[in-house]
């Protein structure tokens, strides 16, 4: 409960300047970034909770790994989000232990904040190279949805696998 209050005390953040700004920051980087899919309307709690785990996933990402490529996809299915943060850089050596495992740091931290709007967050490393967050939160009855996906990219030096570009466009 007192996880849940401070949660919803938060200033408001949107999803949409949130991603905006990480590609904005990861263009300016040299990472690709490829951006798919949509939420539509979400309840401002939601919204800024998505926003705060976009924020922080993106910000760990840059201090414990070597990315080349971040893919970020939102996704809604009837009652509930999704927002999936995927990276090419895993380390060859973690940076240390208990790395994401300290209360009120790294994966803890995200963890907290979407289990205080009753969502899960999980982890998972595919091919020894990818690390994925993902994060699905539900949504309360009666939220509607909008139908238009949006996609982008913001190309830097580094190329996804082709699997990675089918849904997307290049911005300049």
């Amino acid at each position: 409960a007192d996880v849940r209050a401070v949660s919803q005390t938060y200033r408001a953040m949107s999803l949409t300047a949130e991603v905006d700004t990480v590609f904005a920051t990861l263009k300016d980087m040299g990472i690709h970034a490829v951006f798919r899919g949509g939420a539509g309307p979400l309840p401002p709690h939601i919204e800024t909770t998505l926003a705060t785990v976009l924020r922080e996933g993106i910000t760990n990402m840059l201090r414990h790994s070597r990315v080349g490529t971040c893919v970020v996809q939102l996704s809604r299915e009837p009652g509930a989000v999704g927002l999936i943060v995927t990276n090419d850089g895993i380390p060859a050596q973690p940076s240390g232990p208990g790395v994401g495992t300290r209360p009120g740091s790294g994966l803890t931290n995200l963890r907290e904040r979407i289990e205080a709007v009753d969502g899960r967050l999980s982890v998972k490393i595919m091919d020894d190279k990818w690390f994925s967050l993902t994060a699905v939160v539900p949504l309360p009855a009666g939220t509607h949805e909008s139908k238009r996906p949006v996609l982008r990219t913001a190309a830097g030096p580094a190329r996804p696998p082709e699997s990675e570009l089918r849904d997307s466009a290049t911005v300049a």
